[in-house]
């Protein structure tokens, strides 16, 4: 995951568990905790 969108990297995600979309932009999913991640790595399958 990056600090922002095209932000420094800062780690990887290792959770099977689903994970809670707070905001989309750009291609980018924000996971909270100032973590973003480029939507193309993931499969949202419940958007509310």
């Amino acid at each position: 995951y990056c600090d922002g969108i095209n932000g420094a990297y800062k780690g990887s995600i290792n959770s099977k568990k689903p994970l809670t979309v707070f905001f989309r932009k750009e291609g980018w999913i924000d996971i909270g905790g100032s973590r973003w991640t480029p939507e193309k790595h993931f499969d949202i399958v419940d958007i509310r």
